[in-house]
């Protein structure tokens, strides 16, 4: 091992430009950093082995059978060690963040000569390592994949993608004859809202304040973009898929800490969890979606591939889940004696017969149900034509006053209605997207059309933030244009501080 008088891995900080070549990227000696040298790196506990084909000619086909097998212990893992001469720099497995889908995540510690290694005084950040539970070799292969994907992706232009520091194939004693796939890659957390629905700070039935939801759809909609110009579609996005590089609140200030990123716009950048990446017009051996999320007309007449609308759908149904707190049609339960395809089917059977936009149909969501949960939230009035009861002769009166005050120019009740008025627009704008997102794959609009829209519809503000670079240990100002059609309102934050007694 590489001493660190030889080698520093810290001197000469300044950030390089990368090479655009993929055959000339090297290891960034000063900062520690792996790419494609890390797959060559030595391991004292685990041997890393080359990968045996290149991941993106991985290809699979709708009739290949799928043989699995029980996954292996996750704590097998923890305690092992990965060694990288050129830095000097021992990685840790210290603790399993958590898994789904077909992998586990753990995160790694960074330890120099014994101790934990630092930069400046500071600790260097922990990363992740996401390793595939092993289930089928079609696993393993969809994770060397994405890999390769994000890897050729990585950008620092784009920021909706996570960095990607090395990826191959584990084998150690304790995991027999097994060969699971990883990927290491940045550190990335949970987003807030899953704090507020596990601590019951946000009702079952109660979304997000509309400008948070409006600007998840908003990067989740660049990030689609950006991936359909490189040939690829995501095909599994819905709320749990929510990542931000900034980090969780602290410790005894979780409540505190989400209320004022919420009550401030939460403007970070979204970044979706990829467990698998497919090529667009790929045939897909399988479901690969989350119900109620995934196009249920992935499948419809027999095809079974991506198109660059498919992952529209999903937004939209992430959309309408922050704005309502419920999720599409959710009092219907699939039955779960089907196979996930017939589920698929079931599913489609439901939303055709509620055809968006049809008269004669019932809706796919009702427009009372999105204006009922921003009740509260934003100044806005429901539909006159969708009221329940009759005015009184009271209520008649009380509004023909208000209206006549609301004609003397520069009153409050004048600006208040102005207000109103533009806040309903934006409603009614929120619900024409959906219905954009929401419907067949023919009059589905492209991922690129519906960013225009916010863009042209909605008002932009120019939002700061502060991002942190993991190597250099630096802290960097961001400008960007954002779209934020309401205004704030502090009792969205008092009414979440008063559920948590604060």
């Amino acid at each position: 091992m590489t001493s660190i008088k030889d080698n520093d891995p810290f001197k000469n900080s300044r950030r390089r430009r990368r090479p655009e070549t993929r055959s000339s990227r090297r290891i960034r000696r000063d900062t520690g950093r792996v790419s494609q040298g890390f797959v060559r790196s030595q391991l004292q506990t685990i041997t890393l082995a080359p990968e045996e084909q290149e991941p993106g000619t991985v290809t699979w086909t709708a009739t290949t059978p799928r043989q699995e097998r029980e996954s292996y212990n996750p704590e097998l893992l923890l305690g092992h060690k990965f060694s990288h001469q050129e830095s000097g720099l021992v990685w840790m497995i210290e603790n399993l963040l958590g898994k789904g889908g077909n992998a586990y995540v753990y995160e790694i510690i960074p330890y120099l000569h014994g101790r934990r290694a630092e930069h400046n005084g500071r600790p260097l950040p922990s990363r992740a390592v996401k390793v595939c539970r092993d289930l089928a070799e079609q696993d393993n292969s969809k994770i060397l994949q994405t890999a390769a994907i994000l890897d050729e992706l990585d950008d620092e232009k784009i920021a909706s993608f996570p960095q990607i520091f090395g990826r191959g194939r584990l084998t150690s004693p304790l995991l027999a004859d097994r060969n699971p796939a990883y990927m290491m890659l940045e550190r990335l957390y949970p987003h807030p809202l899953q704090f507020l629905q596990e601590n019951h700070l946000i009702r079952p039935d109660e979304g997000l304040h509309p400008n948070i939801a409006v600007h998840i759809a908003y990067d989740l909609l660049e990030f689609v973009v950006t991936l359909q110009k490189h040939g690829y579609a995501h095909g599994d996005l819905h709320p749990g898929q929510l990542m931000l590089r900034q980090s969780p609140p602290r410790i005894g200030r979780e409540v505190e800490e989400s209320v004022m990123r919420i009550d401030n716009g939460h403007f970070e950048t979204v970044i979706a969890d990829n467990d698998s990446l497919y090529r667009l017009d790929m045939p897909l051996p399988e479901v690969p979606f989350t119900l109620g999320f995934g196009d249920p007309w992935l499948f419809e007449e027999g095809t079974c591939s991506y198109c660059d609308r498919t992952d529209v759908y999903s937004v939209g149904a992430i959309l309408y889940t922050m704005l309502t707190g419920n999720r599409l049609l959710s009092e219907l339960r699939e039955p779960r004696e089907l196979s996930k395809f017939d589920r698929v089917k079931w599913w489609l059977s439901h939303i055709t017969q509620r055809g968006v936009g049809s008269s004669d149909l019932p809706p796919l969501f009702e427009r009372e149900q999105v204006y009922r949960a921003m009740h509260g939230t934003v100044r806005v009035k429901a539909p006159t034509s969708r009221l329940k009861r009759p005015e009184t002769l009271s209520q008649k009166i009380g509004h023909v006053m208000k209206s006549a005050l609301g004609k003397v120019a520069g009153s409050p009740a004048a600006k208040k209605e102005r207000v109103v008025k533009g806040e309903q627009l934006y409603v009614e704008q929120l619900i024409g997207l959906l219905h954009g997102m929401l419907g067949p794959p023919e009059t589905r609009e492209t991922a690129g059309s519906l960013l225009k829209q916010m863009q042209m519809s909605f008002p932009q503000v120019q939002d700061r933030y502060v991002l942190l670079e993991p190597y250099e240990q630096q802290f960097y100002t961001k400008v960007r244009q954002i779209p934020r059609p309401f205004g704030r309102k502090s009792s969205y934050s008092r009414r979440l501080s008063s559920r948590a007694g604060g």
